[in-house]
Parts: structure tokens; C-alpha cells; sequence
């Protein structure tokens, strides 16, 4: 009988336990919020039906688009060099010879297994503090690729991407893929996005504790009242970077491979724009079709639609090694992008204008943590062993 009684007992406080917690989330979100979201993990198979906007909208927009202006092999170029100079002005972006390289500055170091971490930091040209992760394998040679990695939100940061153990640990979901890559044999490199990781901003009461996203999300927002694009600045330190690794002789140009996760493809495409001579680029749980499938998130686009669409953008790497994955477990968009290979489509048509193909790989994963959005350690790693002793693209 007390066995049954302390059961009842225990059954009690755990319905009294889940009704507050649903009335802490009903009270915070509201209904429309768990109604939204349940009704998203519930149409998780439904085909895709697009949007309509009224054609006053629309009926001056992708003026600059590859499939609205290029024909043939002999179009491509000057439409590639139109769409840059249109992306430069519409984000103010300074040219990337003028940006000013600061010297590199060793904070720590550590030796591991099979290679050495350092941890390195230098002035962006804005003055704030950039923070970036060097990983080289033990083993190395002359012609040695580089991996230039920018994670995806949260401050998870960095220490995600390179598996070093923080206080947010049990949130990761980049699977130390640059651990991964270096015990390749690849020399790495990820840098800590502006606004979370280590480079998070004190936002006072704004968010909660437990909220890993907010940081980032909240400066976005707030300095966009300031005058500031949060993107722009990302892609500003992203480039810096780079730039000051190849003054410092730490990488080639035509060496070193770009990686983007999920919110990092974003800066990344972007960055790939201003470097000519990259080796290749990879774009993970990343890229869609704004003009296909809507706009998300933050909303990023300076009015971009009216020129050209996330496709055209990465178009423009033809012919080289090019590297788009999406998870059949996402949330849309990109869970939109896996089921149709819309994207893929669009760009692997502009592959076959220019005759590379076989430069361009597509991959749908079914990668379960962070409901797919994350990185496919061993794609990646196939990427770079196909790619990365190939003579470069051009």
C-alpha cells in the first residue's frame, strides 16, 4: 500500500510539473507559437507549394540573374563581374585590396594527438578583436591544403567546430568537423563569428541564460538601428582573415577551400565572391533559394531580389570545385532545398555551360542531430580528398 501511495505520489507531481512548464511556455510564446510549431514538425513530408506575391512585386526583379543573362560560355564572365560589382555596392563593401592586414598574435597553443591547436587573435578594421583557431596536422608537406572554416550561430562558436570541451558543450552540433579535417592531414582554420562564442556581447536582461542564440541575434537587430549590418561585418573580419594568413604565409589562395555551416555558408558564399583564386568551396546546411522558397531568419538581403537570387551568388564559382549539402532532416528551407534539389538544379545547369560537371557535388544527408542542421563529416572529408590535388579552376 505505501508502495502504491509514494507511486501515485510521484505521478502526481509530475503532471503538476508539465502542466507549469506548458503554462510557463504558453504564457512566454503563447499558443499561436506551439500551434505553429507543431504544425511544422507534423508537415515535415507535405510537397512544397510556393508562395505567390502580386506580380507589382515581382515584375522587375532577378534583373541580373545567370538564367536571365547568360546564354554561353562567352556570356559568363561579364556577367560574373556585373553581379559582383552589383553585390559590392549593394552592401558597401570595401574592395578587398584596401582591406588593411593586421599582424597575428598568439594567445595559446596546445599540443594534441595528432596535431597542435593555436589559438590566435588580431584587429579588425573596425577595431574589434578578431578571434581564429589555427589547427596544424603533425604531418605535413609542401602542397598541404587549407581548409578556412566559418562556423554557424550560437556560442557554440569555434569550440564547436573544433571539438574543444566549453560550458555549452552538450549543445554542439558541428561535430568538431575541423578536428576531423585535421586528423586528415589538412591544415585548418575557423574563425569565431562576431556577436556569439567568444566574441558574444553582454546583452544584459534581453535574453536568457539558457539561450545559446541570442547574443548574436540581439546585435544583428540592434545595430542595425545603429547603422551596421551584423553580415557585413562577418564577411569584412572573413576576409581580413584570410588576407592576413596569405601576408603571413600561412596559406595560398589557390590552396585553401572555404567551408560554410548553416549561417557561416552565408559568409562564406559571400566572402568566395572577392577571392578569385580559392580553391573551392563547400556550403553546408546553407544555401536556398530566397526568390523559391521565401524569406527566413533574419531576413538578409538588401533588397537583392530585384538583381539576383542565393544561386546566382554561388554561381558565379563556376568552374570550381563546389561543394552543396542539405539534410533530409532539416526545417525549411533547407529541408524544401533536400526534397527538390532546387538549388543543385539551378547551379549544376550552369556547371553543364561550362563543361565542369564533374566539378560540382550535391549531397542530402540524414545527419539526426540538430534536426539535421549541421555538417556531414564524411562528404566533407570525400570533398576534399577528390579536390584538393586537382589543378585548380578557372
Amino acid at each position: 500500500m505505501e508502495i502504491l501511495y509514494i507511486i501515485i505520489s510521484f505521478l502526481i507531481l509530475s503532471i503538476s510539473i508539465n502542466v507549469a512548464v506548458f503554462s510557463v511556455y504558453i504564457k512566454k510564446r503563447g499558443i499561436n507559437h506551439l500551434a505553429k510549431n507543431l504544425s511544422t514538425k507534423n508537415s515535415h513530408s507535405n510537397i512544397y507549394k510556393k508562395f505567390l506575391i502580386p506580380e507589382i512585386y515581382t515584375k522587375n526583379s532577378l534583373q541580373l540573374s545567370f538564367k536571365n543573362n547568360v546564354q554561353n560560355k562567352n556570356s559568363f564572365l561579364p556577367w560574373k563581374n556585373k553581379l559582383i560589382t552589383k553585390f559590392q555596392e549593394l552592401h558597401d563593401l570595401p574592395n578587398f585590396q584596401d582591406l588593411q592586414v593586421n599582424s597575428l598574435n598568439i594567445i595559446n597553443s596546445e599540443k594534441k594527438l595528432n596535431y597542435n591547436v593555436t589559438k590566435l587573435s588580431t584587429i579588425a578594421q573596425d577595431g574589434d578583436t578578431i578571434i581564429l583557431y589555427e589547427l596544424i596536422p603533425k604531418k605535413i608537406n609542401k602542397n598541404t591544403s587549407a581548409v578556412f572554416i566559418v562556423p554557424g550561430s550560437g556560442n557554440q562558436g569555434a569550440k564547436d567546430v573544433i571539438n574543444m570541451n566549453s560550458e555549452i558543450s552538450d549543445n554542439y552540433y558541428q561535430q568538431g568537423i575541423a578536428e576531423q579535417i585535421v586528423n586528415e592531414g589538412y591544415i585548418v582554420y575557423v574563425i569565431e563569428n562576431r556577436g556569439w562564442g567568444e566574441r558574444k556581447i553582454d546583452v544584459g536582461s534581453i535574453c536568457d541564460q539558457s539561450d545559446i542564440f541570442c547574443s548574436g541575434e540581439f546585435l544583428e537587430r540592434q545595430i542595425k538601428n545603429l547603422g551596421f549590418d551584423l553580415i557585413n561585418l562577418q564577411i569584412i573580419d572573413t576576409l581580413q582573415t584570410i588576407k592576413s594568413l596569405e601576408s603571413n604565409k600561412k596559406i595560398t589562395f589557390n590552396n585553401l577551400f572555404l567551408l560554410g555551416i548553416t549561417h557561416g555558408g552565408k559568409i562564406a558564399l559571400r566572402s568566395s565572391l572577392f577571392l578569385p583564386e580559392l580553391k573551392g568551396l563547400l556550403l553546408s546546411s546553407s544555401l536556398f533559394s530566397t526568390e523559391n522558397f521565401g524569406t527566413f531568419g533574419n531576413g538578409y538581403n538588401h533588397g537583392f531580389l530585384k538583381y539576383f537570387d542565393n544561386p546566382d551568388l554561388v554561381i558565379t564559382l563556376a568552374p570550381k570545385p563546389l561543394y552543396l549539402a542539405w539534410g533530409q532532416n532539416e526545417n525549411p528551407p533547407q529541408r524544401y532545398e533536400a526534397q527538390s534539389l532546387h538549388t543543385f538544379t539551378l547551379v549544376k545547369n550552369a556547371y553543364r555551360l561550362l563543361n565542369s560537371e564533374k566539378n560540382i557535388v550535391g549531397i542530402v544527408h540524414d545527419q539526426k542531430i540538430n534536426s539535421g542542421h549541421t555538417v556531414d563529416p564524411q562528404s566533407v572529408i570525400n570533398f576534399l580528398k577528390n579536390y584538393s590535388n586537382l589543378p585548380n579552376s578557372n
